[in-house]
């Protein structure tokens, strides 16, 4: 039988008494550490929130204008492709060509390959920059008076700020695809 009594065969416990901590300020630092970041958070939404980005639309009214640019754009880039107009049509030759609303509204021919029409406060315009496809764009009348005071000092072939591609020209939001500005 054994021996129980034999201290040398015994394992001995050891008691290592852990003393009560104060969870009540464990739980203080972890909800001012939680609403810090959520403060945070929020602050960093309502920056990026409240960014200026206020888009400029052109006006409704001028919506089917715009379009029937558009259309026109499409039509006029055919035609020069089966070689009825010129690859720098004249105003003459769009209303000869019946093309729509060259033949219901008053546009000017304002350079090579550039037509404008004042409307309410509103330029528009159907311009082909370089080597780009026809464009519709758009600028508030008064965006452009500070350029053409300035029209004397710029090359003969650019004298018409209305031709050019600044910024104050912009691609008509709901026809535009990847530019939002020239």
């Amino acid at each position: 039988m054994p021996n129980f009594n034999n201290q040398a065969h015994q394992t001995q416990v050891v008691r290592e008494v852990i003393p009560l901590t104060d969870s009540h300020k464990e739980n203080r630092y972890f909800f001012l550490t939680l609403i810090g970041i959520l403060l945070s958070a929020a602050l960093l939404l309502w920056f990026t929130g409240h960014k200026d980005h206020h888009t400029i639309r052109l006006p409704n009214h001028l919506s089917n204008l715009a379009t029937q640019l558009s259309i026109a754009s499409d039509e006029l880039a055919m035609l020069q492709d089966i070689e009825i107009v010129s690859q720098q049509p004249s105003l003459t030759e769009l209303l000869d060509n019946e093309l729509a609303p060259f033949t219901a509204e008053h546009f000017e021919m304002a350079g090579e390959n550039c037509f404008v029409i004042d409307k309410q406060e509103v330029q528009l315009r159907l311009i082909k920059l370089y080597n780009e496809p026809w464009q519709v764009q758009w600028r508030e009348s008064g965006a452009h008076e500070n350029h053409e005071n300035h029209a004397d000092t710029l090359d003969e072939t650019h004298n018409d700020t209305r031709c050019q591609a600044i910024e104050e020209w912009r691609a008509v939001a709901h026809l535009a695809t990847d530019k939002s500005r020239i």
